[in-house]
């Protein structure tokens, strides 16, 4: 997870904070909750991009606000969340 971070944040205009967090799906879907995610303490006051990809390649967003995310995909597989936070 530190890696990624700091391969993003080595980008010299990048204004946003960045994060990755895994989600595990049931039944097809998650929900990810921001605040679970390290280095978020609260809801954040602008809404986020979240890219999201798995071992099946059909992950998608299907919704998201300031507070969480709706993850869905095939199976019950872990997803990879990058989730961009601009400034």
């Amino acid at each position: 997870m530190t890696s990624a971070i700091n391969s993003v944040s080595a980008i010299p205009n990048l204004d946003a904070e960045v994060y990755v967090h895994t989600v595990t799906l049931s039944s097809g879907s998650a929900t990810l909750t921001f605040t679970d995610v390290e280095g978020i303490d609260e809801a954040l006051g602008v809404e986020p991009y979240v890219f999201v990809t798995g071992p099946t390649g059909g992950e998608t967003v299907s919704s998201k606000g300031t507070s969480q995310a709706t993850i869905g995909g095939d199976t019950t597989d872990d997803v990879e969340c990058l989730i961009v936070v601009p400034r």
